[in-house]
């Protein structure tokens, strides 16, 4: 069990939710509603993910943070089409990949410790 606060992907996950919202709020007025709606529930997602991540252990643990990662992609692929359609600035989409980049590797650094760490416990 870990405290979320204390863990950088939390602050990460949480970095990158208020990014989306604030950059969605930018969207032009005809923007695809489905589109605005799939980006900020996915953000959440993500951030649902490491939460209960942080709450459990082994698998558990193991599944959640892997669900993060599934979900960054999924938004990974929802921010290409929300600049294919012209609605993202070049340095906002930058933003937004700098951060899922630091939280996908911080997703995984978390993920190799909830594997290795059952091995210790067998080791012992």
């Amino acid at each position: 069990m870990r405290d979320p606060r204390e863990l950088n992907a939390f602050r990460l996950s949480d970095t990158l939710q208020m990014e989306l919202y604030r950059t969605t709020d930018t969207f032009p007025a005809d923007a695809d509603e489905d589109l605005v709606t799939g980006l900020r529930f996915t953000a959440a997602a993500v951030s649902r993910h490491v939460l209960r991540g942080c709450g459990g252990q082994g698998d558990g643990a193991r599944h959640s943070f892997r669900g993060a990662m599934e979900e960054l992609d999924a938004l990974g692929a929802l921010v290409d089409v929300a600049e294919g359609l012209g609605y993202l600035r070049p340095d906002a989409v930058l933003e937004l990949l700098e951060t899922q980049t630091a939280l996908l590797m911080q997703l995984i650094l978390i993920t190799q410790e909830v594997e290795e760490a059952p091995a210790r416990v067998r080791a012992a």
